[in-house]
């Protein structure tokens, strides 16, 4: 006996469709929220490190540099470090150099003045992100050295070129000290397992 094979029927095709336009649908969605997540109009969000300067203060005649003691930023408080801070969004590195160096010991100098001597660069390591470290040297400038942020600073102090340094100062700006005084390349990567070893490691 022939057996007969019926035709689907309008609303068995329908409901069909309506099966494949959800797959679609769930299919589509998730690849937009891909998209969404890692793009915006089609470029893909870049990883981003955080840009700051770091000033080595330097008095040629008696060969000593500018360290200060961190207090209450909420930052390697309790740190030796030197007067530093980020690079804001319309400043070259220099320029943010003068106006954190004012901020912080009230001192002015030309830009011209300082001069690079090292550039390190750390990923991510805490709550704020990859790092890009500049370091200048200045020798000549106007005004006097003031802590000029005693809510941030507790003191100021002058210590050799060459050391020694008390032990809690911060590692990465003690690591561009000596890569400085080696003449070794100015350039330094220091790796998540050298941030775990120097007690840098937050994450």
């Amino acid at each position: 006996m022939k057996k007969t094979v019926r035709a689907p029927s309008a609303r068995t095709f329908g409901f069909y469709k309506l099966q494949r336009r959800s797959k679609w649908d769930s299919i589509s969605g998730r690849l937009l929220e891909v998209f969404m997540n890692e793009s915006e109009y089609g470029k893909k969000q870049r990883h981003k490190a955080v840009p700051a300067v770091y000033l080595f203060l330097t008095d040629l005649k008696t060969g000593m540099v500018l360290l200060a003691l961190r207090q209450n930023t909420g930052y390697q408080d309790g740190m030796w470090n030197v007067p530093s801070g980020h690079i804001e969004g319309d400043e070259l590195p220099r320029e943010a150099l003068v106006r954190e160096s004012k901020e912080e010991i009230g001192i002015d100098f030309d830009p011209c003045d300082a001069e690079h001597v090292h550039t390190s660069y750390r990923p991510a390591h805490d709550p704020t992100g990859a790092r890009v470290d500049l370091f200048f040297r200045v020798s000549t400038w106007s005004g006097e050295v003031r802590n000029a942020e005693p809510e941030k600073c507790e003191r100021l102090e002058w210590f050799p070129l060459r050391g020694p340094f008390p032990p809690n100062i911060t590692p990465n700006v003690l690591h561009a000290l000596n890569e400085w005084w080696k003449k070794e390349e100015p350039f330094s990567e220091l790796s998540v397992e050298w941030l775990k070893e120097h007690g840098l490691y937050r994450l």
